[in-house]
Formats: C-alpha cells, sequence, structure tokens
C-alpha cells in the first residue's frame, strides 16, 4: 500500500528562526527521504497578502482561518496522518481536523484554565506529545 503521507499543521512556520518550525522542517526533510510525501500547512501573522501554495506547503495569514475550515477537512483526508504542532490550549487545528489519525505535540507551554476548556477536542487526539514534565503533569491532571 503506498503511503498517502502526512500533514503537518503549524503556526508562523519560520525554520530560520524558530526552534519548533525547525523541528517540523527537519521531520519532513527525514520522510521525504523515506518516500513519504509530507505536507506542511501554515497559518501566519506577517502579510495579509502573502498566500503560498505549492506542492509541500500552504501559508496564509491567520485572518482566513475562518474561512477555510472546508478546505482543511477536505484537504486533511488526502493525508495518512494528520499532526498538529501547537500548545495544549490552542485551539485553530482541533476544530477542523476530526479524522484519525491526530497526533498532536505540544510545542509551547498554555494556561490550565485554557487546557480545561479544550479537554474535549484533545479527546479526539489519537496521540498528544509533550515536551516538558509540566506539560505532562497538567494533561494527567485534567484527564
Amino acid at each position: 500500500m503506498k503511503h498517502k503521507g502526512i500533514i503537518y499543521y503549524v503556526q508562523r512556520y519560520r525554520p530560520r528562526d524558530e526552534a519548533v518550525s525547525k523541528e517540523v522542517r527537519q521531520l519532513a526533510i527525514f520522510l521525504k527521504k523515506m518516500h513519504i510525501p509530507t505536507v506542511i500547512h501554515d497559518l501566519h501573522l506577517s502579510n495579509f497578502s502573502k498566500i503560498i501554495i505549492k506542492k509541500k506547503y500552504i501559508s496564509y495569514h491567520f485572518l482566513f482561518y475562518p474561512f477555510t475550515s472546508l478546505f482543511i477537512r477536505f484537504f486533511s483526508r488526502r493525508y495518512d496522518i494528520r499532526h498538529i504542532y501547537t500548545n495544549l490550549g490552542d485551539l485553530p487545528y482541533l476544530t477542523m481536523i476530526n479524522k484519525r489519525p491526530l497526533v498532536l505535540t505540544g510545542c509551547a507551554s498554555s494556561n490550565i484554565k485554557k487546557i480545561k476548556r479544550r479537554v474535549n477536542r484533545l479527546k479526539n487526539v489519537s496521540k498528544i506529545i509533550v515536551e516538558t514534565e509540566k506539560q505532562k503533569k497538567q494533561l494527567i491532571s485534567i484527564g
């Protein structure tokens, strides 16, 4: 069976300047060497008119996010795995991607109250990966 691949959902993808973006970029490079198709989907805050749609990279301003729900849902079905890189309390992609497997890497700290408000969305995630002991304790404390 041919791999349909993996799509990474990130916010503010800046691999030259930011560690999480570098991590996602390195994963995409590795998977490409393994012949597994990879796409990076980015919401950014820089230039409102900056919209990039390429084979391996999609990027547009965060203000368009509410209008792209159907696009994201449809587009994500083309991939075996959807992997979101964000903090545990962040919401954009969790509300739009229901298909499994869905992986979430909590790559930044978040307020516990915010995480509690998102707990129902987090329960739809197949696998949650955290990068700190604090995040692990927060998730365990809310079940």
